[in-house]
């Protein structure tokens, strides 16, 4: 008879084996690392648009100080530094170009004011000026109108009269300068009687009575100061500072002249002509 084989052992399955605790908190602590390193990473990839936005508003906020005193092109370079991904670049270059509108526009201002504007204020005045044969006045003006441009011949032929008239009282502002005022008030008295309504000879001519009063005080002859200033007086009676010095100098006439007389007469200012 044969052997009987014995039956083959049943194969167990080994029981599975479990990581050790500490292995596991080293990949969760890695984890955790890796973690916050993106986070981190991420963070700081952002950085520089979260803080371009206030650098830019910034530098919009300097320019705008420089523009309002006038320093556009200060102004322009600064704004020009704002890069293009900066939020508020786009508010940038509407600024830039307002800035240089509005820079064209000032250089079409003649003292704040629009040419077309400035040019027909100046010829209106003169005019008026004129009309009142306030000749040294409408020259003035028409002077200045010609900034612009030339005048049309109806008001240049009023220009060359005004430039006449004032080329009349050339000698008597020569002899202001020389101080010679009595000299000037004979020949200022001429060209009055041939032409008694002429403002600017009206004018300068109580000026010199004026200076010659000033000259008086300062000399203390106190009598022809107010001769003077009572002819400055007729013409204007509203002329506060003659009225002052003629109060002085009738305070102190036959008096003795003290410090505050001297005082007051050494800082009477001399008139210029205009």
């Amino acid at each position: 008879t044969g052997k009987m084989s014995k039956p083959a052992k049943a194969v167990s399955s080994s029981p599975s084996r479990k990581l050790p605790l500490p292995l596991i908190g080293a990949v969760i602590g890695i984890l955790v690392l890796l973690g916050g390193g993106w986070f981190a990473w991420t963070k700081y990839q952002k950085e520089p648009e979260e803080v371009a936005a206030p650098a830019g508003d910034a530098i919009i906020a300097r320019a705008t100080t420089m523009i309002s005193v006038g320093k556009y092109d200060d102004a322009i370079k600064l704004l020009q530094d704002i890069k293009p991904n900066d939020p508020v670049h786009d508010q940038a270059l509407l600024l830039i170009a307002d800035i240089r509108n509005k820079r064209n526009n000032t250089a079409q201002l003649i003292n704040g004011i629009p040419v077309e504007q400035y040019y027909t204020e100046r010829v209106a005045a003169a005019r008026t000026a004129f009309a009142s044969r306030d000749y040294t006045t409408a020259k003035i003006a028409f002077d200045e109108a010609l900034r612009v441009r030339a005048l049309p011949p109806e008001v240049k032929e009023q220009y060359d009269a005004s430039v006449q008239q004032v080329a009349k009282l050339t000698s008597a502002k020569s002899l202001f300068a020389e101080r010679k005022y009595a000299e000037a008030i004979t020949n200022l008295q001429q060209l009055l009687d041939q032409d008694p309504r002429n403002v600017a000879i009206q004018r300068l001519l109580t000026d010199a009575h004026f200076n010659n009063a000033t000259v008086a005080l300062q000399a203390e002859r106190t009598a022809d100061a107010i001769r003077e200033l009572d002819q400055v007086l007729k013409v204007n009676p509203n002329d506060e500072t003659a009225k002052r010095a003629r109060e002085l100098a009738a305070r102190y006439d036959q008096e003795p002249k003290d410090l505050l007389y001297k005082i007051y007469v050494k800082y009477l200012p001399l008139r210029q002509p205009t």
